[in-house]
Order: structure tokens, then sequence, then C-alpha cells
């Protein structure tokens, strides 16, 4: 077992305070700042170098090209739906593995037919998640599980490929705070609101007052890449400026539904071996739900723009910079080739740190 990297002080830094374990980490800003967000780290960085122009509220619709199939910058939309344009020597995108096909795919043209840098026609394809299998267990002592950060622990033991499995690749398995929610969150999700049921009444009183003795041990599995898997424009759905919308197709390979029923069973046994009175299945077996539709909708969501040295089979090279379009950079999890078995945020971040310093280094040689 390991302690979870975690982007959040663990003594003042950086101008800001330690960690209050204020325990409502996941899906909620930090009070105080312990927690690295863009809003408490990047965005101060950025406006103190004096060189931030931040323009709220835009929707970019199409990045131009030039004669030479260069980009010339970006053109976006504002809130009331006016159009602007904005020129840069280079263009970085960071839209997420979803918003960065939707608009290279719209900036297609002339020299770019099928989608901006999308000769290989990669673009959009190769859309990983991870593998969520969870159980959820309850103790006899109060683990004070409401307190502190979602996840302490993890376990890299069961990650390596082992044949006898029936499936390669893995996962790491880790801790997690009741599922973590809030209690009035948690209340809502027992009580079926997502599925997962304990009714009403007595059953969800109980579960609720177990709420500081239970533990969640979860997987986050690496999902195999799929051409099959991916993103394009929707042909009929428009939003609200008439840009065609993402359109996700998920299919699910049959390794990862053989490593999710494998690692299920194994989460139950650990749960078991940790102390845990009674576990439960993440996913609610009253309601009939299969381990393929408990995957879908899941978090975590990678590739569709993915790097590699093939630039017929790649979109990106390994600076993350385009095969096809030399001033194009993506620097968001689109260009992961698969999911691994990791949550990807501090990877992203690293990554985009590590494109950074290139980008620098070879600005000041003039190899741009």
């Amino acid at each position: 077992p390991f302690a979870v990297p975690k982007a959040i002080n663990s003594q003042p830094y950086g101008g800001r305070p330690r960690c209050m374990y204020g325990g409502a980490c996941r899906a909620y800003g930090c009070p105080i700042h312990a927690k690295a967000t863009t809003l408490s780290v990047s965005l101060p960085r950025a406006e103190r170098s004096g060189k931030l122009d931040l323009r709220i509220e835009a929707m970019v619709f199409e990045l131009p090209v030039d004669e030479k199939g260069r980009v010339t910058g970006a053109r976006y939309l504002d809130a009331e739906g006016r159009a602007h344009e904005v020129r840069a020597r280079h263009t970085i995108v960071s839209a997420g593995s979803i918003g960065t096909p939707q608009l290279l795919l719209m900036s297609k043209s002339g020299a770019f037919p099928d989608g901006l840098a999308n000769g290989s026609g990669q673009v959009g394809r190769n859309l990983t998640f991870h593998l969520h299998p969870s159980v959820i267990g309850v103790f006899d002592e109060d683990l004070r599980t409401y307190t502190g950060f979602e996840t302490h622990a993890a376990l890299d033991d069961l990650h390596a490929s082992d044949p006898k499995r029936g499936f390669i690749r893995g996962g790491v398995v880790a801790e997690l705070n009741t599922f973590t929610h809030q209690p009035i969150a948690y209340a809502a999700l027992l009580a079926g609101d997502h599925g997962f049921g304990a009714g009403w009444g007595a059953g969800l009183k109980e579960r609720i007052r177990a709420f500081p003795r239970t533990l969640t041990l979860a997987l986050i599995g690496e999902e195999l890449p799929m051409e099959e898997s991916g993103v394009d424009l929707d042909p009929e759905v428009q939003d609200r400026f008439g840009l065609p919308v993402p359109r996700v197709t998920k299919r699910q390979h049959a390794n990862d539904l053989a490593m999710y029923d494998w690692y299920e069973k194994k989460l139950f046994e650990l749960a078991e071996a940790s102390g845990a009175k009674s576990v439960r299945p993440g996913r609610n077996p009253e309601l009939h739900i299969s381990n393929t539709q408990a995957q879908k909708g899941n978090a975590h969501n990678h590739g569709t723009a993915r790097m590699g040295i093939d630039p017929s089979k790649s979109v990106l090279d390994k600076w993350c910079r385009s095969h096809e379009v030399p001033n194009l950079w993506v620097v968001d999890g689109s260009f992961m080739p698969t999911s691994a078995g990791y949550n990807p945020t501090l990877t992203i971040l690293a990554n985009a740190y590590r494109v950074a310093d290139h980008f620098v280094r070879e600005a000041k040689k003039g190899s741009l």
C-alpha cells in the first residue's frame, strides 16, 4: 500500500495554508485554498505575470488556418453570441477529451476537410474512461470518514497483467471515504436517486447512522482503447449558439468486463479481510445492474487526440504537438494513448508542465 499523492497542502506552501481536514474535497471548492486548483494556483500565478488575458463566458468554435496550413488563432462567441477573433503565433488547446475533438472537427477547411489535424482520421477516436467496480464496507469502529481527503491509501499489488485472470492490464485499488459523498448527498444516493437504492424509512436511517463507519474500496482500472469509442459532431443536435454538440459513442471491450468482474470479487475479499462486518457492491444487484451498464457515464475521460510516433496512427507527437499543424498543441487528457490504471489528473498536469518546459526551451532557441 502507498499514500495517494494529492495536490493538497500538508503544510503551508505557495502562500496557501495547510489542509484543515474539512472532508469536502471532491466536487467542492476548498474554502481556504489548501487544495491546488486552477482557481487557487494557476490563475493567480498567471495573473501576477501581467500576461494573462482571460476571456470569460467564451465559446471557441473554430481554429482558422492560413494558406500554409498553420493555425492563425481562435474564433469565439461571447455570452451574447457575438463573434470575435484573436490571433496567435501558436495555439494550445486544452478543452478536454470531449471538447478538444469537437473543436478540431468543427475547424475543418479546404486544407483539412475532415477536421483540423485529422489527416490520420484519429481525432475523436479511442475515447477511454476508467473501470470503477467498488464495494462498500461497514465496520464496527468509527472511521471518521467524513473528515480529511476523499482517499488516503491505495494498493498497486494487483496492477500488473496476469494471464491466469483471463484479461490483460489492471488498475490501482483505492480506499475512498464513503463513496466520497457528504451525508445529505449520500442519503440521496442511498434513497435511490442514482439507482443504488436503500429505499426510505428504517433501511435508509440505518445506513445513514452507519455513515461514519462506512468505507469504499474501488478500482481505477485501465480500459482498452477502441476506435469505435469516440467523439464526433452530432448531425442533428445543436447548442444555443447553433454549433453541433459533441456526440459520444461508447463501446466496451470484453477485456474490460472481465477485469471488472475479477476486481469486484477481489474488492469483496479485501474489504472482508480489513474487518468490514458487512459488504455490498457499489452497484445495486437488486436493480439487476450488469457490469456493462455499470460502466456507462464513468469519469476520467482520455484519448481522442492520442500522441504517437506514427502520424498515420496518431494526432500528436511526443511533445503533444500536431503532426500536421506545427503551431498547434494539445495538453489535456486527449493526448493519452490509453487510460492507464491510475487517476489521470496529476499525469495531465505533469504532462502540461513537461510540454510547457519544452515549448519555452524551443522558443528561446527560435526553433518553434
